[in-house]
């Protein structure tokens, strides 16, 4: 996992810090690193992966007792579980084909429903904390050679998601037009923040805690739009790929996504066809 200095002193520091003093957090961190295990030795994974599973399931009953009473004291410790919660998904995902990256995040999100206004309340709390490096850009940061066919790619890709919300609004009305909108501006902006640089993978885990809600919601029900737009996600989550609590999950997540949609209407298939050649790519 490659980290910059911010990061790397969070999850080596101070997570393990705020452990000590919540019991659930300590679950969450030996859920992973069970997960990791079991990606070291395959032939006892399956032991890893019952071992990871008991783990999470304490820490998430300790996690729920503690969205009942948050304070001031406690919200990096709540904040630090749902980041963990997150890469445990997605670690599972990369070790077990029997589970469905879509009805994944449904079950992240459902869980982290009590998170998400915990965290917009305390999210000035936790930007001046050590949790800024995951929740905004660093001030500085370790830029890579940029990729011009690259960004002209994604932002060609980006107009014609504009576009075709747009295009349906007239069809959905203005509210969820708003919610297709505000998703997409989110995750435009999440793509400039974390392509070109190193060490921005936190913000990629974070997108969906603090995304619009509603379009969870939508994903819930097939919404074309909302589909294409977790598609798009998809992409983003390409980035951590390399990495073994990533692997996986972005191509399957475009793959059964891109699916779904195209059962609905096999109109939208130009829409995705970037993310399909994007997943493509990181499978050569």
């Amino acid at each position: 996992m490659v980290l910059k200095p911010g990061h790397h002193e969070l999850f080596r520091d101070i997570i393990p810090r705020e452990a000590m003093q919540y019991e659930y957090l300590a679950d969450g961190i030996l859920a992973v690193a069970a997960l990791h295990l079991a990606t070291l030795e395959p032939l006892q994974s399956s032991e890893h992966i019952k071992t990871a599973m008991v783990y999470q399931d304490s820490g998430i009953r300790g996690f729920k007792e503690a969205l009942s009473n948050v304070s001031d004291d406690n919200v990096n410790a709540i904040f630090s579980f749902s980041i963990l919660i997150m890469i445990i998904n997605l670690a599972s995902m990369g070790i077990s084909s029997d589970l469905n990256p879509s009805e994944s995040l449904v079950s992240i999100f459902e869980l982290l429903r009590g998170v998400v206004s915990v965290i917009r309340s305390s999210e000035q709390r936790l930007k001046e904390g050590p949790f800024k490096v995951l929740l905004e850009p660093p001030a500085e940061g370790i830029q890579l050679a940029p990729d011009p066919i690259e960004q002209g790619s994604r932002a060609e890709a980006f107009s014609s998601l504009h576009e075709r919300a747009r295009a349906i609004s007239k069809y959905v009305g203005p509210q969820t037009y708003e919610i297709y909108s505000a998703g997409i501006h989110s995750l435009e902006t999440t793509f400039e923040n974390v392509i070109g640089f190193s060490g921005r993978h936190g913000m990629t885990i974070a997108w969906p805690v603090m995304a619009p809600h509603q379009l969870i919601t939508l994903l819930k029900q097939s919404d074309p739009m909302a589909l294409l737009i977790w598609i798009y996600y998809g992409v983003l989550t390409l980035e951590i790929h390399e990495h073994w609590w990533g692997r996986d999950f972005g191509v399957l997540l475009i793959r059964d996504l891109s699916e779904a949609l195209l059962k609905i209407d096999q109109e939208w298939d130009p829409y995705i066809e970037w993310a399909r050649l994007k997943a493509a790519k990181v499978q050569e």
